[in-house]
């Protein structure tokens, strides 16, 4: 199982359990399991994620989506068919893990970065 998979299946699980809840509910939930999800990375880079994503996307429900995509690429399970991502989006991948580089793997930096090269990025 992918982990953008348990994270959407988590938010299921906690919809269940408050299907009345409001948006903003649901956009802290979206954050806490966000934040479980991407642990190997530093606090600072996964609120940096949150908040421009949350900035830029009001509908908590498509928040999430896009955010099982950041997911997917930091968990290197990026499937190169999807295309929720747009073009400022990769520019902020980019600048994100390049800021953060000195953080992570390098493993996952080449990853990510073979992907934003892909984009035509670099």
């Amino acid at each position: 199982m992918a982990q953008s998979d348990r994270f959407n299946s988590r938010l299921k699980k906690l919809k269940k359990s408050d299907p009345e809840r409001s948006d903003e509910k649901y956009k802290n939930q979206i954050k806490e399991t966000l934040f479980q999800n991407l642990g190997f990375l530093s606090s600072e880079m996964q609120e940096d994620i949150f908040f421009y994503f949350s900035e830029k996307i009001e509908k908590a429900s498509e928040l999430q989506d896009i955010l099982s995509v950041i997911i997917d690429i930091y968990h290197e399970d990026y499937d190169p068919e999807e295309r929720l991502l747009s073009a400022a989006d990769w520019e902020y991948i980019k600048e994100i893990t390049s800021e953060f580089g000195i953080e992570l793997e390098e493993k996952l930096l080449t990853y990510v970065m073979s992907l934003i090269l892909d984009k035509g990025l670099f």
